[in-house]
């Protein structure tokens, strides 16, 4: 450490490596700042969505037959279902007209 009177020898480097200090410093304070604003859902969220959406990324990279056959279910699901739910929401009066023809 310098007394009073002396000369300090200026170094680019170290002043360089103290703007960088200071610098980071500024950020991790906003950082702060902002952090404390969020809410815990937002904070939780910001940790395990881009963990989940890389896992699935990878997923679908290593294995991209299932990644189709995934992509294409729940249209097939739906169609199945629809066509089970038609038939078993009418009653017995409501499956036949009055002269005994099925009805869609």
């Amino acid at each position: 450490m310098a007394k009073k009177n002396e000369i300090v020898p200026y170094s680019k480097i170290e002043s360089i490596k103290s703007r960088i200090r200071v610098s980071g410093q500024k950020i991790k304070k906003a950082g702060k700042q902002f952090a404390g604003k969020a809410t815990a859902e937002q904070k939780f969220l910001g940790k395990t969505l881009p963990k989940y959406i890389g896992k699935a990324a990878k997923f679908a990279i290593t294995k991209p037959i299932t990644t189709t056959a995934l992509f294409f279910a729940p249209d097939v699901i739906r169609g199945i279902v629809n066509k089970g739910e038609r038939v078993s929401k009418r009653s017995l009066e409501q499956t036949f007209d009055k002269k005994g023809r099925w009805l869609l």
